[in-house]
């Protein structure tokens, strides 16, 4: 606690913390699942078809849960839906920030409790001698801009009025661009995790140190 030694603990303590928090972001994201899982057709400009078309058995034929009720809300929706998206997805992306952070340090020479294969780092371009955790760093950054890019969705929304606006064209980059980015960090986070190995060796002679 405040970056000071304090009461002994254990690894498995430490990445389950992290997984119960990934597990609460995935309820997050089957929520904005099952908001964005409504059919918009017949809703046309925000005020319905003339066609008299059944919206329920077109909303189960095209694989929707049900449809958007309101007509205009489904144009109203335009937006706000990618911004829940991408909120449940700054949560995912909060928690491998942090778990992040955690294993750069925890991998620090001056701690060594973990070992990380060498083909995660990247090396210096000046000092040969050391390698650099690049990915870890740049899930830091990348986590800052899947927020942004939810930020983004949010303002171009937030004055508009009722019905469709073409600035509403505009949130599409934001979305394609956070998903792409949290789909490619998960996949990188899956593949470094299994290979931390745990210094024991460096772990019990640290728990000396704590102030019981």
């Amino acid at each position: 606690t405040h970056m000071q030694p304090a009461m002994p603990s254990s690894v498995g303590w430490w990445a389950t913390a992290h997984a119960e928090s990934l597990l609460d972001d995935c309820l997050l994201l089957l929520n904005a699942f099952e908001l964005n899982d409504q059919s918009p057709l017949g809703s046309a400009a925000g005020y319905g078809v003339s066609i008299p078309i059944d919206r329920d058995l077109t909303a189960k034929l095209l694989g929707f849960s049900k449809p958007i009720h309101n007509v205009l809300y489904a144009n109203n929706s335009r937006g706000k839906i990618e911004s829940i998206i991408l909120s449940s997805m700054s949560q995912v992306m909060l928690t491998l920030s942090r778990m992040a952070q955690d294993v750069i340090l925890y991998s620090m020479p001056e701690f060594n409790y973990f070992s990380i294969p060498n083909t995660f780092f990247t090396g210096s371009s000046i000092m040969p001698n050391k390698n650099n955790f690049d990915i870890c760093e740049l899930i830091r950054a990348k986590a800052s801009k899947v927020k942004a890019n939810e930020i983004a969705i949010y303002d171009i929304i937030k004055g508009s009025p009722s019905g469709y606006n073409r600035d509403l064209q505009d949130d599409k980059k934001f979305l394609f661009q956070a998903i792409d980015i949290t789909t490619s960090v998960l996949e990188c986070f899956s593949k470094m995790i299994p290979t931390i190995e745990v210094n024991e060796g460096k772990i019990v002679p640290a728990l000396n140190t704590a102030h019981l």
